[in-house]
């Protein structure tokens, strides 16, 4: 089981990635994880979806950390991975304040793959979401 992860805050995005063992130096993620939790401002979960232009075959309808979601899988920009997107409404706005949904993006590789998908699922499901005033 991993023990150790990077994480990298920004703005409106958190970062965990995990390099396992077996990893390729100086390469992407060939032997880990990525998880990529993006909030975003002023959105609908199905106007972002539309947005992205998944086909409304592709959209599975789950339970992500609490909330009800829609995933989808995408191409990654790098390389030929398929990225693992969790998209759910934080937040529905009202008069003074946008609409928060959260886009959850992740990316599981290598040998231990079910291992890794577990701690993905137990960080996911760790996260407490609050809105700030």
């Amino acid at each position: 089981m991993p023990e150790e992860a990077i994480t990298e805050v920004l703005e409106t995005v958190l970062n965990v990635k995990y390099i396992g063992p077996d990893a390729a130096p100086e390469t992407e993620i060939t032997d880990g994880f990525l998880i990529g939790f993006s909030l975003v401002s002023g959105e609908t979960v199905d106007t972002y979806i539309e947005a992205e232009d998944i086909p409304t075959d592709q959209i599975q309808q789950t339970t992500i950390a609490g909330f009800d979601a829609q995933a989808y899988e995408d191409e990654s920009l790098i390389g030929d991975d398929r990225l693992e997107h969790y998209v759910f409404q934080l937040d529905e706005g009202n008069a003074n304040q946008p609409s928060v949904m959260v886009d959850v993006v992740v990316l599981v590789k290598g040998e231990d793959r079910e291992e890794y998908r577990r701690v993905v699922q137990a960080i996911i499901e760790s996260m407490e979401w609050t809105r700030l005033e």
